[in-house]
């Protein structure tokens, strides 16, 4: 008897350390494509930050949407905190409105934001990314 009870106790301890480890496995995936994400973002923000100058274009907004955005960060949505995501929504926003006459974006005119906003949104969003991934990082 003492032996079955010894065999159903390490049975429950197997079973229990089995279950913990699954979850410490799926945390480890969840962090590194969390990372991931916010590499792609840092990216893009970068390749942003080096393609504006004053009076960007709406054609060279549009490339880099296309081109940067909808490939590597869009999909990547979930990861980002609420405030990186308000951000980039904006942008998308942004974006479609150029494509679309009658969508008007609350806020400023395409060339208004693109001149006073745009360089400022790009900047704060490369803040919070270095603050999210050193936390990341430094856990």
């Amino acid at each position: 008897m003492a032996t079955l009870l010894s065999l159903v106790g390490i049975l429950i301890k197997e079973l229990i350390s089995s279950k913990s480890q699954v979850k410490i496995e799926r945390l480890k995936i969840y962090e590194s494509e969390m990372f991931k994400a916010y590499i792609d973002l840092y990216q893009f923000i970068r390749f942003a930050e080096s393609c504006w100058e004053p009076g960007f274009d709406r054609g060279g907004f549009i490339d880099l949407i296309k081109s940067n955005y909808f490939k590597k960060v869009q999909e990547n949505m979930l990861f980002y905190s609420s405030e990186i995501q308000k951000d980039l929504e904006l942008l998308e926003l942004y974006y479609k409105a150029l494509g679309d006459p009658d969508l008007i974006v609350i806020g400023k005119p395409f060339m208004e934001f693109i001149d006073t906003d745009f360089l400022g949104m790009l900047f704060r969003l490369e803040t919070s990314v270095k603050r999210l991934t050193n936390q990341i990082i430094h856990k």
